[in-house]
């Protein structure tokens, strides 16, 4: 259903469940066009088997989705830059530690998250056992802290630790790229939901303030629109008929005002709402009463409900949006091949494949069935040359790798 028209349909990604055996095959990345109700385009991820909820973000500067998954055949978790437009995996990088609720800085390209840790621990010495040393951490409590990501490196730099915040609900953080501020819900043992504030840029808690909710209700999924300065999400009444609302969520004092009724959302999956910057509409993933999965959009401006597509039995799960013409138009984004720092590996600059590290990489073309066609180095700066090739480019540079799939023209 389509009530109004879509002013440039930047195209919605995520992972489209149900269509490939995972183990076997991968993810299945899928971009939804918001403006005529379709799929759009579908990526095989063969590289990939499981991805982790809540930890994907979009690269509006490179255009990348960007996700935490489990490699194919298994492994550590790897963090994943994948190139949208040029379907290819621009890096991939083993992840030292567990990071969740992703988000892209769009002004500063700076990757933010949270991070829980043992807030309160002690070593419990059993002494000895045949001369071996015997015993075990014991962890009486959890808390979060604000970490900045490195995109190709996959290093994780804590930025502020936050002892008193116990718990995050899933799902429940957004991102303010004028200001650089990181918002998110916390969840108290006292049962009370907080929101939190946090100055990215330096590692600073802005506000925490209560939100004030009635004894049967609930916020989630919020999103920052950034062209109107406001914090935006799901306002729920627990009780036996209670209604879903989309609702502004005043940061000062933490009272819900709504925007529309959503009597049609029955239920939704953490992590399953997303923002267009361009349109200021708040896209959400969600279940009818019958359980069958929808995607919806909602003007916060003028809160109308101005799509809603039945996706027929197909989840969509891990939304991102591509923003990139707001963040060009709003900060300036360079669209040349410079370098920027920590980058390495190849990656598509304006229809090449170059190579944008510091060092030299090793890469090796291999066909469908994995035979060896061709391999070499290639210097800092360099393209790799495309014409007519079909196949698989595998390429390393130290301790990153990637692969992009190659396709001649018929």
């Amino acid at each position: 259903m389509m009530l109004t028209q879509w002013a440039e349909a930047q195209g919605i990604h995520g992972l489209k469940q149900g269509v490939l055996d995972p183990f076997e095959e991968g993810l299945l990345l899928a971009r939804f066009d918001m403006g005529t109700g379709t799929w759009a385009e579908y990526d095989t991820l063969g590289f990939a088997e499981a991805f982790a909820l809540g930890t994907s973000t979009f690269n509006n500067v490179a255009g990348q989705y960007v996700f935490v998954g489990a490699p194919i055949g298994g492994g550590p978790l790897s963090w994943y830059n994948y190139n949208v437009d040029g379907n290819a995996l621009d890096a991939s990088v083993a992840l030292e530690g567990q990071v969740h609720s992703l988000h892209h800085d769009m002004q500063q390209d700076r990757f933010f998250g949270l991070q829980g840790y043992a807030a309160d621990s002690v070593y419990i010495d059993l002494g000895e056992v045949d001369g071996v040393p015997m015993g075990y951490w014991q962890t009486d409590g959890w808390a979060t802290r604000l970490v900045e990501i490195q995109p190709y490196t996959a290093e994780i730099a804590p930025l502020l630790d936050m002892p008193d915040v116990e718990a995050v609900i899933a799902g429940a953080s957004c991102f303010d790229s004028d200001s650089g501020r990181y918002h998110f819900l916390s969840f108290g043992g006292a049962g009370v939901t907080r929101l939190v504030r946090l100055d990215a840029q330096v590692g600073s808690v802005v506000s925490d303030v209560p939100l004030a909710l009635g004894p049967e209700e609930a916020f989630a999924e919020i999103e920052f629109c950034i062209p109107t300065g406001e914090v935006v999400g799901l306002w729920r009444d627990l009780s036996e008929d209670g209604v879903m609302r989309l609702a502004v969520l005043d940061p000062g004092t933490g009272v819900p005002t709504e925007i529309v009724a959503l009597p049609q959302v029955w239920g939704f999956t953490p992590d399953g709402s997303v923002f267009d910057q361009n349109t200021s509409s708040y896209v959400l993933h969600y279940y009818d009463v019958d359980v069958n999965p929808h995607l919806l959009a909602v003007d916060v401006v003028t809160g109308e409900i101005w799509a809603d597509y039945d996706l027929e039995g197909s989840s969509f799960l891990e939304l991102e949006c591509n923003n990139r013409a707001f963040a060009t138009a709003r900060y300036g984004i360079p669209q040349g091949v410079g370098h920027r720092e920590g980058e390495c590996g190849l990656a598509w600059r304006n229809g090449a494949l170059v190579h944008v590290g510091q060092r030299q990489l090793k890469w090796l073309l291999v066909d469908r069935a994995g035979r060896l066609l061709d391999s070499g180095p290639l210097q800092p700066g360099e393209a790799m040359p495309l014409t007519g090739v079909d196949g698989i480019l595998l390429w390393q540079e130290g301790t990153v790798s990637g692969s992009v799939q190659l396709r001649s023209p018929h």
